[in-house]
């Protein structure tokens, strides 16, 4: 009586999905608000980025896709104004995470050649990034009701919004003080990581999907021999 369903494989969280920001530039949560429709009936899809210390709405890019390029680009923008932060928190779901090995994506791949730490929150848990929905809230109501007609227009109601949120509107959470009156640039500047040079090592191998590699010439015979995680060979 048992009716099959399909099971879904779930991203797991990091191992220190809340870690607790002591000064500016410690965590910065990055999300997506969700899109909405433009007046010219075309989607927006605003990518936002905070200090979690300071509240600072660092960056709002309306993009129309959530592709990982453009995210890049506009990470790549926020940390060449404001720095690098220690970590990045965000949700397990796409581009940030993935249902690979240990949910790592290629933005997760990217960031840690940044040196950063990515805490990815637990599923169905938006609360480990309370303040940040809160912002999504207050910018859902004043920028998009109405939306802008093209996404130049939107990406202009974003700019004013950041300029009132960080340096005009008080919050409680922070003495009702302003986040541009405690935010301070992160003093590790963004250098972009150099490519890896592999013509020093010995020998290269091709990491196949499944995760196992073509081994050659053990002990003078040449046969395939699967890798597993950790380095051991069945």
């Amino acid at each position: 009586m048992v009716i099959p369903r399909r099971t879904h494989r779930r991203t797991p969280a990091s191992t220190t999905p809340g870690s607790h920001a002591s000064g500016p530039n410690d965590v910065w949560p990055v999300d997506f608000k969700g899109q909405f429709r433009l007046g010219n009936g075309r989607y927006c899809d605003p990518l936002t980025v905070t200090d979690h210390f300071s509240r600072m709405l660092l960056g709002c890019h309306a993009l129309e896709t959530t592709r990982a390029q453009d995210v890049r680009s506009c990470l790549e923008e926020v940390f060449t104004t404001d720095g690098v932060p220690r970590a990045l928190r965000s949700d397990h779901g796409s581009p940030f995470a993935s249902h690979g090995v240990l949910g790592l994506s290629s933005l997760g791949a990217w960031w840690m050649t940044l040196g950063l730490r990515h805490e990815r929150m637990a599923v169905g848990h938006p609360e480990q990034n309370g303040h940040h929905e809160r912002m999504h809230r207050t910018l859902k109501q004043e920028t998009t009701r109405p939306p802008a007609h093209p996404l130049g227009g939107q990406q202009e109601r974003f700019h004013a919004f950041m300029t009132c949120f960080n340096e005009q509107r008080p919050h409680q959470a922070i003495d009702m003080q302003t986040p541009a009156s405690i935010h301070e640039p992160s003093p590790r500047p963004y250098r972009e990581a150099e490519p890896y040079d592999d013509s020093r090592v010995d020998d290269v191998r091709v990491v196949a999907p499944g995760g196992t590699i073509s081994v050659s010439a053990i002990h003078g015979r040449n046969h395939r021999r699967p890798c597993r995680p950790g380095g051991r060979t069945d």
